[in-house]
């Protein structure tokens, strides 16, 4: 043996000694003490250090696109870890790196989406670390249905609506620029997506310019009112009774027309990498609808196949996974219907 920085050699008087530093596995062994007439042997054993954290990993919260660091630290430097998420290994890949650092070790998540939330997990032969990470999706709203110019007789009422995604969206409705007050002519109303604007009794000094205002997005429509003719009674020019509307609004939808749903969501349980199916049936086969997953619009994709055939609506979920479950909404302008997938491992 040779001293050096992890091997000391000591003499006090006729003790001498021999002085291991920083002991690993390898250094477990027979060593050997020689003298000129006489030698002693000493057999070392070292028991490996367990692996435990000293500091675990933390739930984090971020924006998509951004980057993240899930981090813990072990109780000594060297120490094998892998890293898992929802119970499946992680590889690093272009998105993906791992970091030793001493007794640190992280993981960094680049550029995140919403596939990437989940529970993450940091793993030893002794020990483990679990975290939540949870990716925030930027708010998108959309006007998905305008709203339409209408015109009806003095007397009668007029609804304006329009059909707003998410569903929290806050709408404000203003006449000639000039806020709506809910009273008894002027009803404001809402129901899902859909919010809707009645003028109760239209007089011709009535008309004006509707619009909706969806947190900065706009959709505006005319408001016309026809006056009663001298010398009508009760009727208008084409001998109808006064009080119907002149020019038809494709908001006044008669309810053989409306979208309702005939057969509703149901609770779906799939397995792991299994497809899940949502389906329900519309009353008319030309019938839209739209998907939603905990009030975020679905797009069809490689994992969410969107199809129609006669009356049915279907949703399927390709290979789905822990972070597909919640709750699945379908939706029409007059009707939804909504579920929950659960993910059995």
């Amino acid at each position: 043996m040779v001293a050096g920085e992890r091997c000391q050699l000591r003499q006090d008087g006729r003790v001498h000694s021999l002085v291991l530093c920083n002991v690993a596995k390898e250094d477990a062994g027979v060593y050997t003490c020689l003298s000129p007439n006489d030698q002693m042997q000493f057999d070392v054993s070292v028991r490996e250090l367990q692996v435990k954290f000293l500091r675990g990993l933390s739930d984090v919260r971020a924006r998509q696109g951004e980057t993240v660091v899930l981090w813990c630290e072990l109780c000594k430097a060297r120490g094998d870890v892998v890293w898992l998420k929802d119970g499946r290994p992680l590889a690093p890949d272009t998105r993906r790196e791992v970091r030793v650092q001493g007794r640190e070790r992280s993981l960094v998540l680049s550029r995140v989406g919403p596939e990437d939330a989940g529970e993450y997990c940091c793993e030893s032969n002794d020990d483990r670390t679990l975290a939540t990470l949870t990716v925030q999706v930027p708010r998108v709203v959309e006007i998905i249905a305008e709203l339409h110019s209408l015109t009806v007789l003095e007397g009668d009422d007029a609804t304006f609506k329009c059909m707003v995604s998410p569903e929290d969206v806050a709408v404000a409705w203003q006449l000639n620029g000039q806020p709506v007050v809910p009273s008894e002519r002027l009803l404001v109303a809402k129901s899902g997506l859909c919010h809707s604007l009645t003028i109760r009794r239209c007089q011709p000094a009535d008309a004006a310019t509707v619009t909706a205002n969806a947190e900065g997005l706009l959709s505006t429509a005319r408001l016309s009112v026809q006056g009663e003719r001298e010398g009508d009674e009760g009727t208008d020019p084409h001998g109808q009774p006064r009080g119907r509307t002149l020019t038809p609004c494709p908001h006044l939808v008669p309810a053989e027309a409306q979208v309702l749903f005939v057969r509703k969501l149901r609770d779906v349980v799939a397995e792991e990498e299994q497809d899940a199916c949502l389906e329900v049936e519309v009353s008319h086969e030309a019938a839209e609808v739209q998907w939603l997953k905990q009030g975020v619009l679905l797009q069809p994709s490689g994992k969410h196949q969107l199809q129609e055939s006669g009356r049915r609506r279907t949703l399927t979920i390709r290979s789905v996974s822990p972070s597909d479950r919640g709750t699945y909404r379908c939706e029409s302008l007059h009707d939804r219907t909504q579920a929950k997938l659960s993910v059995e491992r």
